[in-house]
């Protein structure tokens, strides 16, 4: 576009919620947006449309430059999974939870990214407006579950997410996200990864299995011992010795505590088994972002992996896998990619 290339300054910008901004250059008003947008200021796009189309079916968030007379360029981009997201939603299907989809992209992108995520074409909710994330949100709080028990968490990372974070009865941020959305939710996942979600939630259903256990005991133990350890029983002769009862409820305690300490070792076994379905190799000859690209489509191509994410600084790639898969395959198709492998573990 002209004053693109010529530098200069884009002033009075103002951000347009759930469609896009605006800007003036030269004293003339240009738009940034989505199909919203170019609706709501009434310019016409119709032999743009196929194009927004058949962008849209692959899969990628078309926006629109444009003034009020007419479109001036289209920019595809290609949304992308989170590393994690297909091993998050199925673990969080594994747990009796229905994960939904809450988008302001449109149909055509929400479908495409919701099928690979493995999420149902029915629980996704697309081309909405925060106020929209918001209404759903309020929805599933009042719609009956599990016969009126049950929650609904909300995982965001936007601005646009924060009032839906606030009103979910869990709201949970992405480390990586938004100042606003990270005041906004009740837990923040630090490293950004959505599978520490699923362990967020197996963790806190597992603490409110130990802890009902935990009170059913105590309150079974104390009512046989309290009444035995009073004489409640003495008239029959059965007595309870003072130091006996005292080491009985000492034992009680550490019955209570042992139980409670299976915590430890539930999350170190999700941990080691999450370990295990990944890799980490060490590559050689990556100088720049087209490299990390190669890497990562390489290893991606490779039956077997799930997903992988490479890092230029570091210059390694970490790969997760939905089956085993050899260190041999892993190295050849680095290798093929024209880069070399150091280690791999």
């Amino acid at each position: 576009v002209e004053f693109c290339g010529g530098g200069r300054e884009c002033g009075d910008v103002e951000y347009l919620t759930g469609m896009g901004a605006r800007g003036t250059v030269d004293g003339k008003t240009y738009y940034l947006g989505n199909d919203k947008l170019l609706e709501h200021i009434r310019v016409s796009w119709e032999e743009r449309r196929g194009q927004f189309e058949a962008l849209s079916n692959e899969g990628k968030t078309v926006l629109f430059l444009f003034d009020r007379e007419r479109v001036l360029a289209l920019f595809a981009l290609a949304d992308t999974l989170k590393e994690g997201s297909i091993e998050a939603v199925a673990g969080l299907k594994r747990l009796n939870i229905a994960p939904h989809m809450l988008t302001g992209d449109n149909r055509a992108v929400a479908g495409y990214i919701a099928e690979q995520a493995g999420i149902g074409a029915e629980f996704v909710n697309a081309e909405v407006l925060p106020a929209d994330k918001l209404a759903a949100i309020k929805e599933q709080k009042a719609a009956p579950r599990h016969g009126g028990k049950g929650c609904v968490a909300m995982i965001g990372d936007g601005i646009n997410d924060s009032p839906a974070l606030k009103e979910a009865d869990v709201g949970i941020a992405m480390g990586n996200g938004t100042d606003v959305a990270i005041e906004s939710a009740d837990i923040v996942l630090v490293s950004g990864d959505l599978r520490a979600a699923v362990r967020a939630f197996a963790l806190s259903k597992k603490a409110m299995r130990i802890i009902k256990q935990n009170l059913f005991w105590a309150f079974f133990y104390n009512c046989i011992g309290i009444p035995l350890a009073a004489g409640a029983l003495a008239f029959a002769g059965v007595t309870l010795n003072p130091m006996i009862a005292s080491a009985a409820m000492s034992l009680s305690s550490l019955c209570v505590v042992g139980n409670a300490l299976r915590l430890t070792g539930f999350l170190r076994n999700q941990l080691k088994g999450e370990d295990s379905m990944t890799k980490t190799l060490k590559v050689k000859g990556m100088m720049c972002a087209h490299c990390v690209k190669h890497v990562g489509d390489a290893l991606k191509a490779v039956e077997g992996v799930s997903g992988a994410e490479v890092d230029l600084k570091k210059k390694q790639a970490v790969v997760t896998l939905a089956k085993d898969v050899s260190d041999e395959a892993l190295i050849s198709a680095v290798t093929e990619a024209g880069y070399e492998v150091e280690s791999i573990k």
